[in-house]
């Protein structure tokens, strides 16, 4: 074997592992970054239900509250279809 054909077989090699550590570590830097957009956007999205669930929760007490001796039946069907929308975004809002 020549000596100069090892030793640019060697080199080849060391170029290869170097490449590799520097991806190794390019990847180990986008994964950091990829998850802590994640946990940013989850945040931002936590923070959204809770503002939907505490309007929801208001909308809910102030039906429960409202008289509804004397509603014609149309306005009857609206108050429940609106209940139930309400309930149905307070139980999506609360879903994981």
């Amino acid at each position: 074997m020549r000596i100069d054909h090892f030793h640019h077989h060697v080199e080849a090699r060391c170029e290869v592992m170097r490449r590799l550590d520097a991806l190794d570590s390019n990847l180990t830097s986008f994964k950091e970054t990829i998850m802590a957009a994640i946990d940013d956007e989850l945040a931002a999205i936590k923070g959204s239900l809770d503002t939907i669930q505490t309007g929801v929760t208001a909308l809910l007490a102030k039906i429960a509250a409202m008289p509804t001796a004397g509603l014609t039946p149309e306005q009857q069907t609206a108050l429940d279809s609106i209940n139930a929308e309400a309930k149905a975004i307070a139980t999506a809002a609360t879903t994981p």
